[in-house]
């Protein structure tokens, strides 16, 4: 199956290792390169062992390929990934060989799970999810959200829609954050929050008051 990442920044290039590292298990994507609308500049002082084909604007997906959406930024992944569907473009879900997918889980189309992730049973995750931290049982992570590295996602919590976490999150069990919400790196959630906030701090609060 041709596979062509969408992004080409370093959440892409970190994609691109875990569908070699798939590959080197089972080989199972022909990788074509990315597209990227910085496609001049993206890759100025990185080696890469594969081409910027084309932009996101331009590109014309091809009906034997594969896309892989390889940004992290929610609003971002959601304009490119309308577009692009939009021209007849399919999504891969890619789950690294190490990730850990326990009982009745669900996995939306297009979401990405990083190395050593554990998803935790009755866990539903929406389409394109970016995952790279482990969750609780019986969690639900919305459509288009990204969760960082290093964060805790407790038990039966729900992130909504376009939702980004940073880095060392801590969301406590039981607790439902908002569409839309944002979470500075380190900070700590301990009471449901409502949409289009930006939560920072232990315990965290929103900014926009």
């Amino acid at each position: 199956m041709d596979i062509v990442l969408v992004g080409a920044g370093g959440c892409a290039r970190e994609v691109l290792q875990w569908i070699c590292d798939i590959n080197a298990i089972s080989p199972t994507y022909h990788i074509k390169g990315f597209i990227a609308d910085d496609r001049d500049t993206a890759f100025n002082g990185v080696t890469c062992d594969y081409p910027i084909i084309d932009t996101i604007e331009n590109y014309q997906p091809l009906p034997n390929e594969r896309l892989v959406c390889s940004l992290g930024s929610p609003r971002g992944k959601h304009i490119v990934v309308d577009k692009l569907k939009a021209r007849g473009g399919i999504f891969e879900t890619i789950v690294h060989p190490t990730a850990i997918v326990c009982g009745d889980v669900t996995l939306g189309k297009g979401c990405i799970v990083y190395p050593y992730t554990i998803i935790g049973p009755g866990t539903q995750l929406g389409e394109f999810v970016l995952l790279m931290s482990s969750t609780g049982t019986d969690s639900h992570i919305h459509s288009y959200s990204t969760v960082s590295s290093y964060c805790y996602i407790g038990h039966k919590t729900k992130i909504g829609h376009d939702c980004f976490l940073s880095t060392h999150v801590v969301l406590q069990d039981h607790v439902a954050l908002g569409d839309r919400v944002s979470v500075g790196a380190g900070s700590c959630v301990v009471a449901d929050s409502g949409d289009d906030l930006h939560l920072f701090g232990n315990p965290a609060t929103d900014l926009n008051i």
